[in-house]
């Protein structure tokens, strides 16, 4: 019994014959990641990472604290307080590690110009635009976790201002 495997190679054949977009030759196909294992200078830091894993983190918090507020629990201020320390360090921890990781790719290319990493890294830095990019989209996504920690500590002191639901009966 023959096993077949489909390399990588007639993988990109394939989706070339058929005209797929990003393989190679396609029309418009961009920049093609290179097929080659990903050099560790090149791979995400730990700031990077740790923003990765604390955003999302975030998220599932603030969906907690949204259902805690809706019911009106005092729990609820607490949460939004834990979702806005999670963000905020998520994003300041991706935007130092993304400015990091920048550095050391463009370190990466200027030691290694023929490694086709290096031109990957070259096209895709083009002017620092993917840099300033993920520095403002992070900077923007501090927006929200900034506010709520202004909202609950300067407006609703207290848990018990968040007010009591009310009575269905009147």
């Amino acid at each position: 019994m023959a096993v077949s495997t489909l390399s990588a190679e007639a993988i990109l054949a394939w989706s070339s014959s058929i005209g797929a977009p990003g393989s190679p030759g396609a029309a418009g196909a961009g920049t093609l990641i290179p097929q080659t294992p990903m050099p560790p200078e090149i791979k995400p830091g730990v700031l990077s990472i740790t923003g990765m894993v604390l955003w999302p983190i975030g998220g599932l918090t603030l969906l907690v604290a949204g259902i805690l507020l809706m019911q009106r629990r005092p729990s609820a201020r607490p949460t939004h307080f834990a979702y806005a320390v999670l963000s905020l360090l998520g994003g300041i921890a991706a935007i130092a590690g993304g400015v990091m990781d920048e550095s050391a790719a463009s370190r990466f290319a200027a030691g290694n110009p023929d490694d086709p990493w290096a031109d990957f890294i070259t096209m895709q830095s083009a002017g620092g635009g993917r840099l300033m990019s993920n520095i403002l989209l992070h900077s923007a996504g501090l927006i929200y976790p900034a506010f709520i920690a202004i909202w609950f500590s300067l407006v609703k002191k207290s848990s018990t201002s968040l007010g009591a639901l009310p009575d269905p009966a009147s």
